[in-house]
């Protein structure tokens, strides 16, 4: 109570960190023995297009694809080009400003709506075969006020932005909503949870802020399906592992988190992999601290031979929230999805600078290579537009 949040977060960081390093452990590993799991690569969470606290425009904040591959080099080129197609889109719809990246990598496209842009999320789907799914972060304290959301300049209640989500669903398939409304509407979470046509999952973050207790009062309750973890909510690894715990009893899962803020530190991805995640929110892979966790998942699937065969690389196409039957409507604002010409070359966001330039330990020297400036590119195989993989021109 006497430190604060975010110098016993350091602390005890720097701890688990180092005791990873005495023991010759990967953090992985680490990870995986205090919670006795199995470790899995998890789903990527991908912020593509932002707006609510992180940008200005659009009331939600954030529009996700979740590649329906576990494995990191897949999942990393279909978000690359799912990312660059949409870019060429939104820039000829709402001009070169949509070059520039948010905190987390992703677009600000100013002018869309939210149903523009889940309509060309849902309709790039066919183009792309398939292989994503879509997921937002309402985080809905943005637009609440007096007991009131204000979505779009147009005030509801909470029934009324509970219909919405469904309506959108229906529209255009989705696959979790974290935070659907503000951390202290229960009535809300309630009445959403009952709606027999809701096909996605909800996730709590504020409402759960990685802490043992809340987790289960809205488990029990069956409020949330999956929840947030990170680290620095909880304040320590020691309630952070404590609230991973408690989730997994309860058959919640878990999507570790980065946060806008970030560094080029890679233990989230380590995290994410020891603990069999389900989900992994890191950004785009347009800024260097968010490329580091991609790289470091990357090498994770490497160095333990995970990376698919070639005859096994079309990914598993969960049952849960597919809805291939359902119509297709226009949006309010139709989006035509063609093939975009190909733009000039544009260069790209100025990474950030890697800010561990000394190895941490021989334990892992494989780590040492995510703390230098390798860590701001993407492996030169993912970086094409036109990944032949995917069948994309």
């Amino acid at each position: 109570s006497r430190l604060g949040t975010n110098t016993l977060t350091a602390l005890s960081g720097a701890y688990f960190l180092l005791s990873c390093a005495e023991d010759k452990k990967t953090v992985w590993q680490v990870a995986s023995d205090i919670l006795k799991t199995q470790p899995a690569l998890p789903r990527l969470y991908a912020n593509l297009v932002a707006g609510g606290a992180h940008a200005p425009g659009l009331d939600l904040q954030e529009f996700m694809i979740v590649p329906k591959t576990t494995s990191p080099s897949q999942a990393a080129a279909i978000i690359y080009d799912v990312r660059s197609t949409l870019r060429s889109i939104f820039e000829s719809l709402y001009g070169p400003a949509v070059r520039l990246s948010s905190e987390e990598g992703a677009m600000v496209p100013i002018g869309a709506t939210s149903e523009v842009v889940l309509e060309a999320l849902e309709q790039l789907q066919s183009k792309f075969q398939g292989l994503y799914e879509v997921a937002l972060d309402a985080a809905a304290n943005h637009f609440f006020a007096n007991g009131v959301y204000t979505l779009a300049q147009q005030s509801m209640d909470m029934k009324q932005l509970a219909d919405k989500y469904i309506a959108w669903d229906q529209k255009f398939p989705l696959l979790s909503i974290e935070d659907p409304f503000a951390e202290q509407d229960l009535e809300g979470l309630k009445y959403l949870s009952a709606q027999s046509g809701k096909k996605f999952f909800i996730v709590g973050d504020d409402s759960t802020a990685t802490n043992s207790e809340r987790i289960k009062v809205l488990a029990d309750q069956k409020l949330i399906g999956g929840v947030i973890i990170k680290p620095n909510q909880a304040g320590t690894m020691t309630d952070m592992f404590a609230a991973i715990s408690t989730a997994q009893s309860l058959g919640l899962k878990i999507i570790i988190s980065h946060r806008s803020g970030e560094t080029n530190d890679t233990m989230l991805a380590d995290l994410a992999y020891g603990i069999g995640a389900y989900g992994f929110k890191l950004g785009s892979p347009m800024r260097g601290e968010r490329v580091a966790k991609y790289n470091r998942l990357i090498e994770i699937e490497a160095d333990q031979n995970l990376i698919p065969k070639a005859s096994n690389a079309a990914p598993q196409v969960p049952t849960q929230n597919t809805n291939p039957g359902a119509p297709i409507q226009a949006a309010p604002q139709p989006v035509q999805i063609v093939t975009p010409p190909k733009p000039a070359p544009v260069a790209q966001p100025v990474p950030a600078q890697a800010i561990h330039n000394p190895p941490m330990s021989n334990a892992a020297p494989a780590a040492t290579q995510l703390h230098n400036s390798a860590a701001n590119q993407l492996p030169s195989n993912i970086q094409s537009q036109s990944s032949p993989a995917f069948g994309l021109n």
